[in-house]
């Protein structure tokens, strides 16, 4: 109508076609030429009526469906409208959620790698079994065997007194404490000699010799070693660099470990020849916790603990050795490692304990529990390693927060992209 309405204006009005000069059509054609001028019109009438349809039809869905956020459609109910809404909102929180995770896990798997990289690679890590009816004979492989040989066979060596007293069966042991011709570095053992007579009971020990293949035992025929165990290295670390080892314990949530309370963690270093390069002790306890804290712990972590995913045990970590630097002419080649626990404890803190008489005295002795141990031995950390390794948790949650922020402004630029 708008487009064509003026064609039939000028053609039949009169005006137009009296004013013309050329000479006029007769009535039939005038007729002829009305009929196709309106159905030409009727003709574009129709086809801009189609254009409006399907113009209609295309943006119509669209601009509904921005109008429906404020303004519910007139057919539609409260109700409907609300469960639409409810059905969006779940939808993105699901998808926030699900992309929350993901930037999450990622962000803490790169630390992991991160912080596996960082650290320098161990070069000894080895199992610690140990032996609660320690006896000597069963550990002589190695270093340790020709210790025994010249703690039990010389007077006047450095000499473990729990290692004599037992091999010795409890026997006499004052030829072991004339000082006078010891050297200095010797009669700091002897200290330990006297209090034989006050300790009877040897404490749980560990032989753990760096040299051998097999593990913690002692063979009667050397054709039932292996060979790297008969050939055996020089230097088992790198001589003239520092190194730190570190011993991990396992101990039990059990009743009896929480008695204990402390107790102490002693560590030998043994050179090739049987001689003694170092000693270190350690105290060390179960983690303290709370009735209230465990009870929570416990039931968070109640599926996998019921699994035995889980295990009811802390796993301690101590530094007997820090800055340990190898010797070129006396390597190093096992170690002995002691749990003690102290007189005043194993006296008086237990309702059941074992006894033993000596010289005419009772003595209680009660071990601490362990499940597992292990030795590890390393190069020696710079300060950033150091505070990556002692404060692990506070690294981790400040690197895993960062990570997630940059891996979140990647996502969003990379959506933005995409859209």
């Amino acid at each position: 109508r708008r487009r064509y309405g003026h064609i039939t204006e000028r053609v039949t009005s009169p005006q137009l076609c009296t004013s013309n000069p050329k000479p006029t059509m007769t009535s039939a054609g005038s007729v002829v030429l009305d009929a196709a001028i309106s159905a030409l019109v009727a003709t574009r009438r129709r086809n801009a009526d189609e254009e409006d349809c399907n113009s209609n039809a295309r943006y119509g869905r669209r601009r509904f469906a921005r109008q429906r956020g404020t303004t519910a459609a007139p057919h539609e109910s409260p109700i409907v409208s609300f469960l639409q809404t409810l059905v969006s909102l779940i939808k993105r929180t699901f998808y926030v959620s699900v992309i929350s995770t993901i930037i999450l896990s990622t962000s803490v798997l790169s630390y992991c790698v991160i912080y596996q990289l960082s650290m320098p690679r161990l070069a000894i890590r080895l199992p610690v079994y140990f032996d609660y009816n320690f006896v000597p004979e069963r550990h002589k492989s190695g270093a340790y065997g020709k210790r025994i040989d010249r703690v039990c066979g010389n007077d006047n060596v450095d000499s473990n007194a729990f290692e004599c007293a037992r091999r010795n069966e409890g026997g006499d042991t004052s030829s072991y404490m004339n000082d006078k011709d010891t050297p200095r570095n010797e009669q700091r053992q002897m200290s330990t000699i006297r209090n034989v007579q006050q300790h009877p009971f040897v404490p749980p020990t560990a032989v753990v010799d760096l040299q051998m293949q097999h593990t913690q035992w002692h063979a009667y025929d050397d054709s039932i070693l292996p060979s790297s165990s008969l050939n055996l290295p020089n230097h088992i670390i790198k001589p003239r660099r520092r190194y730190f080892v570190d011993i991990a314990l396992t101990l039990p949530e059990s009743d009896l470990n929480r008695r204990v309370g402390m107790f102490m963690l002693e560590v030998d270093l043994l050179a090739s020849d049987g001689t003694m390069l170092a000693s270190s002790g350690r105290p060390t306890m179960l983690p303290h916790e709370s009735s209230l804290v465990g009870v929570a712990r416990k039931l968070v972590l109640m599926g996998p603990i019921l699994i035995g995913a889980v295990a009811e045990a802390r796993t301690v970590v101590l530094e007997p050795f820090d800055s340990y630097v190898e010797s070129a002419d006396k390597p190093l080649a096992a170690m002995i490692v002691r749990l003690v626990v102290p007189n005043s404890v194993a006296q008086h803190r237990y309702s059941r304990s074992w006894s033993s008489d000596v010289g005419g005295r009772s003595f209680d002795y009660l071990p601490i529990q362990v499940q597992r141990g292990e030795v590890r031995i390393g190069k020696e950390l710079n300060w950033v390693q150091r505070i990556m390794k002692e404060w692990f948790y506070s690294c981790g949650l400040v690197a895993v927060s960062m990570l997630s922020i940059i891996y979140a402004i990647w996502f969003l630029i990379i959506r933005a992209w995409f859209q």
